[in-house]
């Protein structure tokens, strides 16, 4: 059974990720010959609408960087974080922001 806290977090990550959803355009194209439809992404020249990603949250987002900076590049020294974060690799929210082309 999951608690309460997990149960929170889980709610913010599914919110978090709805509202990333919601905000990537999507158009359908039909091609005539086959009668198919596609589904693209927006993400063409001129068609960029954000400049960056802020994220404020727990582990689902933190990538790390304000502990490495404070620490002085030292914490956490354990071979098994990756650069210098709590996670064994890039959070949802570095998943986002390269999907966009933006930074962080």
């Amino acid at each position: 059974m999951l608690s309460f806290s997990s149960t929170i977090k889980s709610i913010m990550l599914v919110s978090g990720l709805s509202a990333y959803a919601a905000t990537v355009p999507v158009s359908e194209t039909r091609d005539s010959q086959t009668n198919s439809s596609t589904m693209l992404h927006g993400h063409g020249p001129g068609q960029q609408r954000y400049s960056a990603v802020v994220a404020f949250g727990d582990s689902f987002s933190d990538n790390g960087h304000g502990a490495w900076v404070i620490s002085n590049h030292s914490w956490p020294a354990h071979p098994g974080y990756y650069q210098g974060r709590f996670s064994n690799g890039p959070v949802w929210v570095e998943y986002v922001a390269g999907n966009l082309s933006v930074g962080m």
